[in-house]
Parts: structure tokens; sequence; C-alpha cells
């Protein structure tokens, strides 16, 4: 980090001596307000992807948001689900935050990463890599889901909704389009609820 520089406000006038002029990022870990520790390895890592990229020289760039533990280079991790609902592990080999090469990147902060798959000969491009999809840690690779129960409550529709009809999810930054199988009514307009 830099060291301390004096500054005085532009519209105050007041000495601003303690502003620090370093690539410092302030990292709380939530409602205690504590700075949480850089080293914290505890929890487990994942990674929502939000875009991909083919960077020339670099290979696969896949941006996002890290929504929980924290994520660093040459870590071990995991990318799915694929469409036959398998995980691929590869390394990570660099982490970007604001255009800038950093070291990790922790819970809530936004950032790019390089990656590279472990098994060379299985070839993953780029437009196999969705949004949705997520980066985890290899010891806690998750199982994917095609089915599921859900509690429906329809806010307002212009239609009567039955089985088969087929909503969009949105849930974290998954948009997809699913099929209604089974309800416990025959049929819901606005206001009604059903399993």
């Amino acid at each position: 980090l830099s060291p301390r520089v004096p500054w005085q406000s532009q519209t105050s006038g007041h000495d601003t001596s303690m502003v620090r002029r370093g690539k410092e990022r302030r990292r709380t870990s939530g409602k205690d307000g504590k700075v949480k520790s850089a080293s914290d390895k505890t929890a487990k890592t994942i990674f929502e992807i939000d875009e991909t990229f083919a960077v020339k020289g670099v290979g696969v760039v896949v941006s996002g948001t890290v929504t929980q533990g924290r994520m660093f280079v040459a870590q071990n991790m995991c990318l799915g689900p694929f469409s036959d609902g398998s995980f691929k592990p590869l390394s990570i080999r660099s982490v970007h935050a604001k255009r800038r090469p950093v070291e990790d990147a922790i819970a809530g902060e936004s950032c790019s990463v390089s990656i590279r798959f472990k098994n060379v000969r299985e070839k993953v491009d780029r437009d196999h890599i969705r949004r949705g999809m997520v980066l985890v840690d290899e010891k806690n690779v998750p199982s994917p889901i095609t089915r599921f129960n859900a509690q429906i409550l329809v806010l307002h529709h212009p239609t009567t909704i039955r089985c088969n009809y087929e909503p969009v999810l949105h849930c974290g930054n998954i948009r997809q389009t699913v099929v209604i199988e089974h309800m416990s009514l025959d049929q819901l307009r606005s206001g009604d609820s059903a399993k």
C-alpha cells in the first residue's frame, strides 16, 4: 500500500490525511462489521457465472460473482452442471477485479477468472459454458436437480394457469423455463395459491 498522503477536501476544506491511496479493499463479514481475513479458507466457495469470453492467448475466461467463500489463483474447483449433470474439474489460472489482477476475490465481489480444465483431452469450449453455471470447490460438488416441489402464489396473471403451463423460473442469476407437471388445484387465477 502507498504511504499516507495528506489531502485536503475540495468541498469542505478539512484535512483528510487519513485517506489511503492504496488499492485496499474493505472486506466485512456482514452483520458484525468485522474485517474478514483474506486468508479465510473455511467457507465453501461458490462462484455464479454471468458471462464467458474467449481471450486470445489466455483461453476461456468467465465472469460473475463470488456468492460464498473465497476464490484465489491456483485453486482447484469444478464447473457445472453441464447438460448431462456433470461437473468438470479445473484450476484457476488468474483472478481479475475491475480490470486489475488480484490475489483473491471474496463473497460479494465480482471478478473475471481465467480457467484451465484438468483433463486436457476433454474439449470444453466457451459455447458449452452458460450463464447460471457455477464454479464450486472440488470437495463440495452439489447434485443437480431437474424436478422440485414449489408453493405457487399467483399475484397477477391475465390467463388461467393449468398443468403443463411453462413459466420462467428466476433463481439467483438463472432464468429458466420450467413445466408445471402437477398442482393441488386444477387451475389457478390471480390471487390463487397451490402446491
